[in-house]
């Protein structure tokens, strides 16, 4: 493998690691990407949830 392949390899390696990290970092935002619950089964009830636990 010459050094281009080596590039190639550590530049898929970066994305796939920021993209893990942004969807672990993101994961407890809220019902949406958006963060609004407009369109969520549960609108409005989010809070009560996290007051029960």
């Amino acid at each position: 493998m010459k050094l281009i392949d080596y590039v190639i390899i550590a530049i898929v390696a970066l994305v796939v690691t920021l993209v893990i990290w942004y969807l672990v970092k993101n994961r407890k935002k809220g019902c949406s990407s958006c963060n609004t619950c407009s369109s969520c089964p549960y609108s409005g009830q989010c809070n009560d949830e996290k007051k029960e636990k």
